[in-house]
């Protein structure tokens, strides 16, 4: 499958989530994320981005002390950006990875730090990330091209500015070594 209709599945699944949301009393949401690519293999140039969407499905309420705790189906897209392979001194090669994933998110949202702005969230799922090597390189002269499929898994801190509208902070893993470090805006619905 290549990844255009891979973002095209993805999106779908994003709409899916997002029109079971007019059905639910707990809500929807859609963000950015941009930050800095990872890649246990590789070195990472330039930004990342994320784009992502889901449809809260339960809410917990644990205790007027101890908030609620909400789970979520989540549909993304991710772009790793550009990266490069150095072999030990005999040159290198460079690509491009991006991917779609679809997660269960787990989000406590706590009043002990000022009320219900403050959470945490963790998120795993499954993700299939399409990593691109481009041609003139050391080890792929020719180019290249490989899919990694596996879990992906997630955790990040989020703040809640007013109601419909949060910052978060975190840490994506992916398939194939990739991750994503960064800071997104979430609009809630």
């Amino acid at each position: 499958m290549r990844i255009k209709e891979k973002f095209g599945l993805g999106v779908a699944v994003l709409l899916a989530s997002l029109s079971a949301t007019v059905n639910a009393d707990v809500g929807g949401y859609a963000g950015v994320e941009v930050g800095t690519p990872v890649n246990v293999f590789t070195s990472s140039s330039g930004l990342a981005f994320k784009i992502f969407g889901g449809a809260k499905i339960h809410e917990f309420h644990i205790s007027d002390k101890m908030g609620s705790i909400q789970l979520a189906i989540q549909g993304e897209y991710v772009n790793f950006g550009k990266f490069t392979n150095s072999w030990w001194g005999f040159g290198s090669d460079t690509g491009t990875a991006s991917g779609i994933g679809v997660d269960a998110v787990g989000s406590w949202m706590t009043p002990v730090f000022g009320g219900d702005k403050l959470g945490v969230i963790v998120k795993v799922g499954g993700a299939q990330v399409k990593e691109k090597w481009n041609t003139g390189g050391s080890l792929y002269p020719l180019g290249a091209s490989f899919t990694y499929t596996g879990v992906s898994k997630g955790v990040a801190v989020e703040y809640r500015i007013i109601p419909a509208l949060a910052v978060t902070a975190g840490s994506d893993w992916y398939p194939g070594g990739y991750g994503l470090l960064g800071i997104s805006g979430v609009f809630h619905f």
